[in-house]
């Protein structure tokens, strides 16, 4: 977790917004609250958040807290239709402008349009409309784009060619991959090549009924969300460069930190 905190504050530092810098993060839900909460606590450190406008949420279902200033970087978790003229969609990103203490918070939504609108938050709900958007899951990523992104690709067990492609994608200018040997192995560097090298297989809604039910035929299959599809050929190239980083690597590397990062010129 230091590695990562040290390199955002890095990036930062060199004249990067918060906006120009993501963390793509592969992981349990705790790991990513976790990384989000570290980043608040940079920007509350740099004056961009103000502390005097806050408010604490829980989420019920799955105990998840979080608590939002006003200048924080959101992400809307689920569809809001209540109070607002039209939808805000699942994904959307945006800022806080205001927050007070009764949840009662104005944003500034990204896209050409920029539009300003108001929402309640509640303090406890089943799941909550929003979170911080510093770090954000491997899903959530798709069709964001960053400067810079700082990748955690989870572990080998959760990650594959798929999650690599999302992550990388996305990229402007510089992407950075973080592993441990704890989850990598004593050679995270070649696990990692090793995983990002194999498609996760994916099938369509109407193969996975048919498994559970193959009495019933259907005649027209249900397509694959477009979002989770593969750039096979886009994919390929990106695990090509890693490959050539990774050889390049373990040339010149002997053992090292416990916990270390790739970085790519895309």
């Amino acid at each position: 977790m230091s590695d990562i905190v040290e390199r955002y504050r890095l990036h930062r530092e060199s004249g990067r917004t918060a906006r120009e810098v993501g963390i793509v993060y592969q992981g349990s839900n705790v790991g990513l609250d976790t990384v989000n909460r570290f980043l608040q606590r940079e920007r509350l450190k740099m004056g961009e958040l103000d502390v005097r406008q806050r408010f604490k949420m829980i989420e019920t279902s799955t105990g998840r807290r979080f608590t939002l200033f006003s200048g924080d970087l959101i992400i809307v978790n689920q569809t809001i239709f209540e109070g607002v003229a039209q939808p805000i969609r699942n994904g959307t990103r945006g800022e806080i402008l205001r927050i007070d203490e009764t949840g009662r918070c104005r944003l500034r939504l990204e896209g050409k349009e920029r539009r300003e609108v108001t929402v309640q938050l509640q303090a406890q709900k089943d799941m909550q409309d929003m979170t911080a958007a510093y770090a954000t899951n491997t899903i959530k990523t798709q069709g964001a784009e960053v400067v810079v992104d700082l990748v955690v690709p989870g572990n080998p067990g959760v990650s594959s060619l798929n999650v690599g492609y999302s992550a990388w994608s996305r990229v402007v200018d510089h992407v950075e991959v973080f592993l441990d040997r704890g989850n990598w192995t004593d050679n995270p560097v070649r696990m990692l090549g090793k995983v990002w090298s194999a498609e996760h297989e994916k099938h369509s809604a109407s193969e996975v009924m048919s498994w559970e039910t193959e009495e019933i035929e259907i005649d027209d299959p249900i397509e694959e969300d477009l979002g989770d599809l593969t750039e096979s050929v886009e994919a390929q190239r990106l695990i090509n460069e890693l490959r050539s980083e990774i050889e390049r690597q373990e040339r010149e590397r002997g053992d090292d930190d416990f916990g270390f990062g790739i970085g790519l010129q895309m």
